[in-house]
């Protein structure tokens, strides 16, 4: 087996779908391809016709004939019978003798797979594993089946629904692909590391760490001009895709071979460009260089890359203004006066501490000073597992800043709501709304709107403050009438332009295009680059998995919600990662998943509507009648309105045949529990 796995690695990822006598093998990736016993059968000339039977066979349930023709057909007189045309045509195509594929039920559709060779099913199958289930030869077989871009030939640029159902999948399988060579690459080494790795960064061109990873690897295997060619490609990329490159692809290029970089365990590492017009009132910060106590474990350049690491991290945190490294780099071993030192470098705040390599973990200790009066403000220890070169500039400065963020953005709104409400700044103004409104409890959105309008009063162009403002407006319920949904949607979009370099405010803007007017191209667009600008960011993964999950996606959210319980584990919010991964979870019918997650979501916010409802839908899609009847019973003490909520109501779901299975079981459920419902 071992040998044979070898094998496949040194030859490469060709496609591999096993055939058996009188098989049929659907090739959903790359141009639709249909197999009978081996050899391809010709296809329908309509691409038409060739998507629906890749719809079909991904739908995983019966599907309306009405859902079907508003999907592919626009036709006037009778889109039904042009439905008819396109199956009669692709009946040949799977039918065989005494097996009718394409089953019609009622007035629903569906796809018999039972017995077909599906790759795309089969990568599912493969994805929907545990990871500690999930072996190497596993992961092989699922990239040997992604050959290409999902239903390659099928697009219809005319059919804007339907091209946005594909787009949701084809992201999908490409994040299933991505997961899988990281894993491979993680557990090999030297060319297969190599080979993998370059898989990767095919995959995804701007993946930074996997970039600085394959750099490194090929430095070690004395190919270094490759690297060079590799970081100068990458470099034009980013340039060219309007993003900044961090210090870890660089100094890939400078490591010693002996210093056993691993594969990096986070994604993507991207600084911020300096902030020509900053909004003033954000917290200023200076992050002075740690104490190096392990000299002989790692040279001081290291620990002059993780204090530059750490500085360009905090930097991506938009709310504060972080203090240059050339500036700190000055006061290395010189402790002075911290007002002196405050006033020197524009900080309230100075961030310091030590570290320490033992027993391969690197052990950071950090503190954080108010400048004024030189007042420890918060202090704590953060450890990391491994201490080589990667460790010191890329994982170890991450972990460590995504906890002082938290920190410092706590401080910032501390120090606003100590403020006159005449004496705030734009930004004072920003935080009292997030504090007094948005984490209230139970959160008050009048009262944040009032905040976040003021805010933008004092700066009509603050980003953050203008997703703000539409997300309250549309929990508000704002977007219920035309005028109300259109201000909304303008103030989101603006926060989405304006956004810039503030992966926040981009993914806030993006959450609230979706909730107001369910704009999902813009807003898929936005969390792509928030992520990608500040890949430290709980909110940006927390809201990209939210709008991928909204969007119908569930392998991609449930990776990016567990990218954003990694960047802030001890954050108060992360009852919105267990409910979207309880939403996900219920998508893909996996329901005692869902319940948990749900459950979990429940204890730490017992007013997570969202977390109910998915608990309710769960318990009534397994026909335990009994615990529908609990859930319910808690939610209807809640939320007495039962789907008349208008977080119910207002959800935004992409797919509103799902929209409609979900509030159906809810109201099955509220029925148990002996209260009226109103739709």
């Amino acid at each position: 087996m071992e040998s044979r796995l070898n094998d496949r690695l040194r030859f490469g990822y060709g496609r591999r779908v096993s055939q058996t006598p009188d098989a049929i093998a659907l090739h959903l990736f790359g141009p639709l391809r249909v197999d009978r016993n081996g050899e391809a059968v010709a296809l329908p000339a309509s691409r038409k016709t060739r998507a629906i039977l890749g719809f079909l066979a991904l739908s995983g349930r019966p599907v309306s004939r009405q859902r079907l023709c508003d999907l592919f057909f626009d036709i006037p007189d009778d889109p039904r019978a042009a439905l008819r045309w396109s199956l009669t045509k692709l009946r040949p195509l799977i039918d065989s003798p005494g097996r009718l594929r394409i089953v019609a039920e009622r007035d629903t559709l569906r796809l018999d797979v039972e017995g077909l060779a599906l790759d795309a099913l089969r990568m599912q199958a493969i994805a929907a594993r545990p990871a500690d289930l999930l072996s190497a030869a596993d992961c092989l077989e699922a990239l040997e089946l992604f050959a290409g871009p999902l239903l390659e030939d099928c697009e219809l640029p005319d059919c804007a629904a339907y091209m946005a159902w594909l787009s949701t999948q084809r992201q999908e399988f490409h994040a299933i692909a991505c997961r899988m060579a990281r894993r491979l690459a993680d557990a090999t080494e030297g060319a297969e590391r190599i080979r993998h790795l370059s898989r990767l960064v095919a995959l995804d061109p701007l993946d930074e760490p996997a970039l600085a990873a394959l750099s490194n690897a090929l430095v070690q295997a004395g190919r270094k001009e490759e690297a060079h060619a590799l970081v100068a490609g990458a470099e034009r990329q980013f340039r060219q895709a309007g993003l900044p490159v961090g210090p870890a692809l660089r100094m890939s290029l400078r490591l010693p071979a002996s210093a056993g970089m691993s594969a990096p365990a986070a994604a993507g590492s991207a600084t911020s460009q300096p902030d020509a017009t900053p909004v003033t009132g954000r917290l200023g910060v200076a992050v002075l260089p740690f104490l190096n106590h392990s000299p002989n474990l790692f040279a001081d350049d290291l620990a002059d890359a993780f204090h530059e690491a750490m500085v360009h991290m905090l930097s991506r945190f938009r709310d504060l203004e972080v203090a240059g490294f050339s500036k700190t780099l000055a006061y290395r071993g010189n402790i002075r006066d911290p007002a002196l030192m405050g006033a020197e470098l524009g900080a309230s705040h100075l961030v310091g501490g030590s570290i320490l390599a033992r027993d391969g973990v690197l052990k950071m200790r950090y503190r954080i000073v108010a400048a004024a009066d030189g007042t420890l403000a918060t202090s704590g220890d953060v450890e990391h597992d491994g201490v080589d070169a990667f460790a010191l500039i890329e994982d170890a400065p991450a972990t460590l800043v995504a906890r002082l963020a938290e920190s410092l953005i706590d401080a910032a709104r501390g120090r606003a709501l100590r403020r006159a409400i005449e004496d705030r700044t734009a930004w004072d103004h920003y935080h009292a709304g997030v504090v007094e409104g948005f984490a209230a409890a139970p959160a008050d959105y009048g009262r944040a709107l009032e905040h976040f309008d003021r805010a933008i009063a004092a700066d009509p162009g603050f980003a953050k403050a203008l997703g703000c403002a539409a997300w309250a407006r549309a929990c508000l319920g704002h977007g219920a009438c035309d005028e109300g949904r259109r201000e909304a949607l303008l103030q989101a979009h603006r926060a989405i332009a304006l956004g810039g370099d503030d992966a926040e405010a981009i993914s806030i803007g993006a959450w609230a295009a979706v909730h107001v007017a369910q704009d999902f191209d813009a807003a898929l667009r936005a969390v792509e680059q928030a992520v990608r600008v500040n890949p430290l960011s709980r909110v940006a993964w927390s809201t990209s998995g939210w709008v991928r999950a909204m969007a119908g996606e569930v392998e991609a959210p449930l990776q990016h919600f567990d990218r954003a319980e990694r960047c802030n584990p001890w954050g108060a919010h992360l009852d919105n990662v267990d409910g979207g991964r309880a939403f996900c979870l219920w998508q893909a019918g996996r329901y005692p998943e869902a319940i948990a997650a749900a459950e979990r979501s429940i204890e730490r916010l017992p007013g997570h509507v969202g977390a109910h409802t998915i608990a309710m839908a769960c318990a009534v899609a397994q026909a335990d009648w009994a615990g529908a009847r609990d859930h319910a019973g808690r939610f209807l003490a809640i939320f007495p309105e039962g789907t008349g909520t208008p977080a119910i109501r207002t959800i935004p779901l992409r797919d509103a045949e799902r929209k409609a299975i979900l509030i159906e079981t809810v109201q099955q459920a509220c029925a148990l529990a002996g209260k009226p419902t109103t739709a």
